[in-house]
């Protein structure tokens, strides 16, 4: 969804991800680890005990290019949440979740590699 409000210059792209009551305390701390480093422009938010994924930016000066990136990353870390938590595939270096990216790469390289079928 995307809301606006001319009065205070503000525009959200919003979208529900799930019900916030259900959401056990660690998973709250990685959203907030997220919001520092891995979901960029867009951010985590609990409202009406519904978790969001939502961009906000001022919409006088919202261009073409702002609104495609918003939407591509609440989007993208709606659909990443509960793994990677991320926006995209930039990282910003100094918080928690370069280490805890690394930590889910080894252990999907672990796992048993499928066949190839030749299909």
């Amino acid at each position: 969804m995307i809301v606006f409000d001319n009065d205070a210059d503000r525009m959200r792209i919003i979208t529900p991800i799930l019900q916030a009551s259900a959401v056990p305390t660690d998973v709250h701390e990685r959203m907030l680890q997220a919001n520092f480093d891995a979901v960029l422009d867009s951010r985590y938010a609990i409202a009406n005990d519904v978790v969001w994924s939502t961009f906000i930016h001022r919409l006088s000066t919202l261009n073409e290019d702002d609104l495609l990136s918003g939407i591509a990353q609440t989007y993208a870390a709606a659909e990443t949440f509960g793994t990677t938590y991320t926006s995209g595939v930039i990282v910003f270096g100094g918080g928690d979740s370069n280490s805890l990216h690394e930590d889910l790469l080894e252990e999907l390289e672990k796992l048993p590699k499928k066949e190839d079928t030749g299909i």
